[in-house]
């Protein structure tokens, strides 16, 4: 189906929940950065559900394409991500990574306490 290796995500700002996320794999992402129609009147890039029509994937279905070998790399695409963790690690590059893990409960508390102050609500009186 997709052999690319790179995929964004993109997940709610007010509901980090799992199942609001969307993927968009890199070349599908780049189509939107060329279409107008995702264009704010400011020019900044908007991807919404409305947009996107449909054309992206949960979390849930990425994991089990992947899983099933559908979507990933191969051998000549792997060797290419071995030059490019080869480079960062000899300092000519920089790589940002992300790992999603499991939410503890001390922690959802908290940023739940932190979204209601900044929607200016007391927290104590909820």
């Amino acid at each position: 189906m997709n052999r690319e290796a790179f995929y964004f995500k993109f997940v709610r700002r007010r509901d980090p929940d799992v199942k609001t996320n969307v993927l968009l794999p890199l070349d599908h992402f780049e189509e939107i950065l060329a279409d107008e129609s995702f264009r704010t009147a400011a020019g900044n890039v908007r991807v919404s559900y409305e947009g996107l029509d449909g054309r992206y994937m949960r979390q849930t279905a990425f994991i089990d394409l992947l899983q099933a070998g559908y979507i990933g790399t191969d051998a000549s695409t792997t060797e290419h991500l071995r030059k490019l963790i080869d480079s960062v690690l000899l300092g000519d590059d920089s790589l940002v990574v992300a790992v999603q893990r499991e939410t503890r409960t001390e922690e959802r508390d908290e940023d739940r306490r932190r979204k209601l102050r900044d929607w200016g609500v007391d927290d104590k009186s909820i």
